[in-house]
């Protein structure tokens, strides 16, 4: 099933490295302070996942034709399982949620806590190192020829459970930021406005971005609205280049990147919303907010927790679904192969708790959910 195990893993591996921080103060506090190497055990691990979620995308690509990628990732997965249940035994004391006893049962869980940090920290720097030797996403930057193409994305809307809430918020932010720069016209020098939606790959950034893009105050908001989708080996010119292209429905052939940024503020002297769908580098998202004035909001999404260096910029996370939406999405999904009420509840609960909240590996896995496939077989 390729795309589910990457989704699964970076779902984890986000959650747990969200968890490091209260970890590492607990570490200072809680008994596990006699454990002099356990914070650094901690931000070993925070570090080495951080790396490894970088090299996943390019994994991720490879899978479908190479079998070394796919077992990679199936390790991977297996170990970020491993990591968030040991993180919840340390956060809740035990596997029973308290922690009983008398303080030398809990030094004795520290300990062993400590041991098992090691231990899994070993197991992944064998998955870091093996990503080296197979050449996952750490080679070179150049596309490979047997690299599966990124699937370009539009303003069409796609079907989404929830994010009701969310797209609220979002609109809220965008008006505002509007409104505001209607009241400042008389200070063209103002960069833009930019509104960042961030979360794990298959969270629904772009069907979030959808769905503000085509709602009807937005639309009477920003007369002009143009939707970009930004290839991962791209760079400033090649994302000026696009921005022309979809404002101007022609090619841009410009090559000086000086002459992009000239053209941009030529075209889009009026009020525009840009959406920038799929941003990996936040270096270019600095620089081009520095070139638009405050006439254009934009709008990114990004699978990367962008750094607000910028002067006007509002940073949104996108989590999971609740339990109580995966249902519904879940069952959605599988309502096109079984009748009402035919639907195996056990089925759905073990997708919902493996899939973590993430909505397109949800799709992904109840897509599988059919009559003829027993439980057992399908997970």
């Amino acid at each position: 099933m390729v795309g589910v195990g990457e989704m699964l893993a970076a779902a984890v591996i986000k959650e747990v490295v969200r968890k490091l921080p209260a970890l590492l103060q607990a570490s200072v506090q809680g008994p596990v302070k006699r454990i002099k190497s356990f914070k650094d055990d901690l931000n070993y691990m925070k570090m080495t996942l951080e790396s490894i979620e970088a090299a996943m995308a390019d994994a991720e690509k490879r899978s479908i034709n190479d079998e070394t990628a796919r077992l990679w990732l199936k390790r991977l997965k297996h170990a970020a399982y491993d990591i968030s249940d040991m993180f919840d035994e340390f956060q809740h004391g035990s596997p029973q949620g308290k922690l009983q006893g008398p303080s030398w049962f809990k030094i004795m869980l520290s300990g062993d806590m400590a041991k098992k940090m090691k231990k899994m920290n070993k197991r992944l720097k064998q998955i870091k190192e093996q990503s080296k030797s197979y050449g996952i996403g750490w080679v070179s930057s150049e596309p490979k020829k047997d690299a599966v193409e990124e699937q370009e994305t539009t303003s069409v809307v796609s079907a989404v459970v929830g994010r009701t809430v969310e797209k609220q918020a979002v609109i809220n932010i965008l008006l505002s930021s509007n409104n505001k720069a209607c009241s400042t016209n008389t200070h063209p020098q103002e960069t833009s406005h930019c509104t960042v939606i961030h979360g794990l790959a298959g969270v629904g950034k772009t069907a979030l971005a959808q769905l503000v893009f085509n709602d009807e105050r937005i639309q009477e908001a920003f007369p002009h609205r143009a939707w970009v989708y930004l290839y991962q080996n791209w760079h400033e010119k090649e994302i000026g280049r696009a921005i022309i292209s979809v404002v101007e429905h022609r090619p841009c052939n410009l090559e000086i990147l000086e002459s992009i940024y000239q053209h941009l503020k030529k075209v889009l002297l009026s009020r525009w919303l840009i959406v920038l769908d799929n941003l990996w580098d936040s270096d270019h998202l600095a620089k081009l907010q520095g070139v638009l004035g405050s006439n254009v909001s934009i709008l990114v999404t990004s699978r990367r927790e962008i750094r607000l260096n910028m002067p006007k910029a509002t940073l949104f996370p996108l989590d999971p679904l609740s339990d109580r939406l995966s249902f519904a999405l879940v069952k959605q999904v599988a309502s096109s192969y079984f009748l009402e009420g035919d639907i195996p509840e056990i089925a759905v609960e073990k997708i919902v708790k493996m899939c973590r909240g993430v909505p397109l590996a949800l799709k992904c896995v109840a897509s599988l959910l059919k009559p003829e496939r027993s439980v057992n077989e399908l997970l």
